[in-house]
């Protein structure tokens, strides 16, 4: 059977791109086309509604100011196939075979429409060499097209469309390998796409393949424990392969952001199905965190059986036990038997007034919770007490000291303790610019307190005991934080990981710094909400979330275009003229 590569026609892409159409959110279940769709298909992208994608595509790009020459709707009326579209049904780009190795594949197209015959005759379709199969001509390359229930199938392969049987009765066989976590993460997307597992199999073999013709590339590195780290990661995508019923990703759009979600699910009583049973609630944990303008923010949920898991992956692959982390203090710290008594674990950065330069993580604050708060304290005390690391393969030294009741924060005993690195051979202290300083504001490294307080133990990574206070008092939370809150409302719920990325406060510590390599000053938006991510269980399978405000795209594209004007490559506002050829979309 002859086959098509899957880059080449790009009259298919243009008929593809009814699949690639982003449309409002779908209801609970899954799309009516996949009823047509073989369950065996390398992959398939789905659309739930082409009607809903003028109405929400257009409110999102509107919300980050971007004017387009034309609408998707008034793109499709441009081919000559609006009219003839069923635009409140579903539609399917379906691949029915891929080769990774000779990007050669077999897919079909399945575009839902109300009169077939208008949909062909639109580009002057003839006989295609019979089975109800026609043929029309377009940009140089022929389309074959057969009506399948109420949808048009389309491939530029007419062995392909003779293959595809098209028949209905699949439906209950996405419903079970998508499971809990797969449904969801549909009626949350407007277009989604979903893999076979089998078809990562080549893609571990060819990572494996990679990994050893450049082994040789990493001086210094421990190639033993590189190799054991990458057959662990190998094992992983092959017990998916084994286990895995269905991954997909899929996207939304609207006037308040952009989101992406991902799904994996794992065949019932499989190992990978018994680590995603318990959702999380990593949410709360943002409450011990003290309110302001962050960096970055995180908190994990110990409790869930992935998180559990990952640990003891992290255990078993010697990370802990290889030269960088011994290097690093990393081994001496072991921080799987930290986790032993955590429950779960928030962590937040916050801007330094000194700068980019003045120590990024200097005001970095860490809850651990506990079930045993002075357990946890006696386990710190111990691994942060007498550290003594010399790595001479890296050239680095490594020292500590501990001080119980240093001091009083919020009416609470606080610990004090300092870590020394000295980075030899690696430079330092001579450097023009000091590792240390920049990381810590310190030329020797990370120094702060321990306080018990809440239920856990917070660290503090610079003698701030005024960042402290407020969060061990409890007078202010990270988790009442508005913005926050909506980015929030956008991911999975009953999550047991999550992690926000504050762009303003990063770009008010990284502006001035480019300053400084030339670029003039860019006035940044007052506001710019958080880039969110969240990760969630769901009956044998994960759910992963990332939300993207559009203030916050619309914010990046705008200074975007001012940097990008301001080195001499063009920049300025939109220009309606830049794309005559097609949609600027």
């Amino acid at each position: 059977m002859t086959t098509r590569t899957l880059t080449r026609s790009r009259t298919v892409l243009a008929i593809a791109g009814l699949s690639a159409i982003i449309t409002a959110p779908a209801i609970a279940g899954l799309p009516e086309v996949l009823d047509y769709v073989p369950a065996d298909a390398a992959a398939v992208i789905v659309v739930d509604n082409l009607g809903d994608f003028d109405q929400h595509f257009n409110q999102f790009v509107g919300a980050i100011e971007m004017p387009i020459m034309v609408s998707p709707k008034q793109a499709l009326d441009q081919l000559g196939i609006g009219q003839s579209l069923n635009m409140d049904s579903s539609a399917a780009m379906i691949v029915l075979s891929y080769d990774m190795e000779s990007d050669d594949g077999e897919f079909v197209v399945l575009a839902p429409t109300n009169n077939f015959d208008a949909l062909v005759g639109s580009f002057d379709a003839a006989d295609g060499g019979g089975n109800g199969i026609k043929a029309f001509t377009v940009e140089s390359d022929t389309i074959y097209a057969k009506q399948v229930g109420s949808w048009a199938a389309l491939s530029p392969d007419r062995d392909s469309l003779v293959g595809f049987a098209g028949k209905a009765g699949n439906l209950n066989s996405y419903k079970t390998s998508f499971g809990a976590s797969g449904i969801e993460m549909a009626s949350s997307s407007d277009v989604f796409i979903t893999i076979n597992p089998a078809m990562l199999a080549p893609l571990a073999e060819k990572m494996t393949e990679e990994f050893e013709n450049n082994a040789g590339n990493f001086p210094g590195a421990d190639a033993e424990q590189m190799e054991q780290q990458m057959e662990m990661v190998k094992g992983m995508v092959d017990a998916f392969v084994r286990d895995g019923s269905s991954a997909a990703f899929g996207v939304r759009f609207g006037a308040m952001g952009v989101s992406g979600t991902t799904s994996i699910a794992f065949k019932p009583g499989t190992e990978g199905a018994k680590l995603f049973q318990a959702g999380g609630d990593s949410s709360s944990l943002m409450d011990n965190l003290p309110a302001g303008p962050f960096l970055f923010a995180f908190a994990v949920d110990n409790s869930a059986p992935i998180a559990q898991a990952a640990m003891e992956w992290v255990k078993e692959s010697g990370m802990m036990e290889s030269n960088q982390a011994i290097g690093m203090g990393m081994g001496a710290l072991d921080f799987t038997e930290m986790h032993k008594h955590m429950t779960g674990m928030a962590s937040a950065a916050y801007p330094n007034s000194a700068g980019f330069m003045g120590g990024l993580f200097a005001n970095m604050i860490t809850f651990a919770s506990s079930d045993n708060p002075n357990k946890l304290l006696s386990v710190y005390k111990d691994k942060y007490t007498g550290m003594n690391v010399d790595n001479t393969q890296l050239g680095m030294s490594i020292t500590s000291t501990y001080a119980p009741n240093e001091t009083q924060i919020a009416g609470k005993s606080a610990d004090g303790y300092s870590v020394k690195m000295s980075m030899g051979g690696m430079g330092g202290q001579g450097m023009m610019f000091n590792p240390m300083q920049m990381i810590f504001g310190s030329p020797d490294g990370p120094a702060g307190y321990f306080v018990k307080a809440n239920g856990g133990v917070y660290q503090s990574f610079s003698r701030n005991s005024t960042m402290l206070a407020p969060a061990v008092s409890g007078q202010s939370s990270l988790g009442d934080d508005r913005a926050i809150a909506t980015v929030a409302s956008n991911l999975p719920e009953n999550r047991y990981a999550e992690f926000y990325l504050g762009l303003r406060p990063i770009l008010d510590q990284v502006v001035p710094f480019m300053g400084m390599m030339g670029m003039p000053p860019i006035d940044l938006p007052s506001q710019m909400p958080p880039i969110g991510f969240g990760v969630a269980a769901r009956d044998g399978g994960a759910v992963v979330g990332t939300f993207v405000p559009a203030q916050t795209i619309k914010s990046a594209i705008n200074i975007a275009q001012t940097a990008q004007g301001a080195f001499g490559g063009g920049g300025g506002e939109w220009d309606e003229d830049d794309d005559q050829d097609g949609p600027a979309y």
